[in-house]
């Protein structure tokens, strides 16, 4: 949204050739938006702080650099908010996990996936207070699991 500014005091201006292309005298429009004033803010905010905001562009800007030009998702498939952020939280996602999987290697991925997966489902039930759960077996696939590993195709 924006705030026009018109005058029609523009014709009898000496300068008005210099400030408008407009064939008739009609004046110029300024036309201002109303967040100006953050933009100008924020504009001397980063005026005054490059070097903060060269890091940001390394760090934060990567990944909607990566998923925009290499992935190809310039654009949302969904309509509606809601829609909109599950679409976008997959693809983010999907970009977080193949980050992990480059840092730490397809093996170290799966072994810490499921560690964690393991821990979580035995405090679930535990926190469940379920006594006929047989604590046993989850500690027995946790265990064996390093033997599993090994068998892991790349």
């Amino acid at each position: 949204m924006v705030k026009q500014y018109k005058t029609r005091g523009c014709s009898s201006c000496a300068s008005h050739n210099q400030c408008t292309k407009s064939p008739k005298n009609r004046g110029r429009i300024i036309q201002r938006s109303l967040y100006q004033d953050a933009v100008d803010l924020n504009n001397q905010r980063v005026m005054l702080e490059k070097e903060k905001y060269r890091k940001r562009q390394e760090m934060v800007e990567h990944p909607f650099g990566i998923i925009k030009r290499q992935w190809g998702y310039d654009h949302v498939l969904m309509k509606g908010i809601d829609k909109v952020e599950a679409e976008s939280n997959l693809i983010f996602l999907c970009y977080n996990l193949k980050r992990v999987v480059k840092i730490l290697g397809f093996k170290e991925f799966m072994k810490r996936l499921l560690a964690a997966s393991l821990f979580s489902l035995k405090n679930d039930f535990k926190r469940l207070n379920m006594s006929y759960l047989n604590y046993s077996a989850l500690d027995f696939h946790y265990s064996n699991h390093r033997k599993f590993e090994s068998s892991y195709c790349l």
